[in-house]
């Protein structure tokens, strides 16, 4: 019973998953009136965080291209000037790089980003100092830059003293809102005793 033109949501997955793991919020956002279209990755292992905010990018574009042919069954009856990004883990942060993306396009079309247990893990040995382990340097940080869009943003994130992601402190979503421009409208929540996969999925962790 949601009225036109209907907004739009696009989601993407975590490290090595496809399109069907975001399924079950695709059905919840769309059971409230959005479209929502999921995606997955060219490659689901290897795809960095840009690439997979690019993808993100690509599936407004398809969206956008529905809603003008004539036999799509959303002709014309999309808002094409509002659009959210949206993510798991990896893909929680890819939506910050897809509307980072957009806001250097010189593009609006993204008005929000909503990423479920956001990790930020950028190589750059350019932005992040090297640190070795099994004889290999590995550059992965995260710097204001990668996160510095003005885009409103609601972030999702266990409870930093509970989280078994160790090995990534401070890429995790408390780390992506402290990063975020003062001047960004954003929002934290934090999920007490909860870890990594609590918003996974709608109807909590698993």
């Amino acid at each position: 019973d949601a009225e036109t033109p209907y907004k739009s949501i696009v989601l993407t997955p975590g490290f090595g998953g496809g399109s069907s793991s975001m399924s079950s919020w695709a059905a919840y956002f769309a059971s409230h009136g959005f479209i929502a279209m999921t995606i997955g990755p060219n490659d689901e292992i290897n795809d960095s965080h840009y690439q997979r905010g690019e993808g993100l990018i690509d599936g407004i574009q398809t969206i956008i291209e529905e809603n003008n042919r004539i036999n799509s069954p959303i002709y014309g009856l999309i808002d094409e000037n509002s659009f959210t990004v949206s993510g798991y883990s990896m893909g929680g942060g890819a939506s910050h790089d897809a509307a980072l993306i957009a806001q250097e396009n010189g593009s609006d079309y993204i008005k929000a980003v909503i990423s479920f247990n956001p990790t930020v893990l950028f190589e750059d040995c350019d932005l992040c100092p090297g640190e070795e382990y099994d004889g290999v340097i590995y550059c992965i940080c995260l710097v204001p830059e990668l996160v510095d869009h003005s885009v409103p943003s609601l972030i999702f994130a266990g409870e930093v003293e509970v989280n078994e992601l160790t090995a990534y402190e401070g890429m995790l979503g408390q780390d992506i809102y402290a990063n975020m421009p003062e001047s960004t409208d954003k929002i934290i929540f934090e999920g007490a005793g909860s870890g990594h996969g609590f918003a996974a999925y709608p109807y909590g962790e698993v």
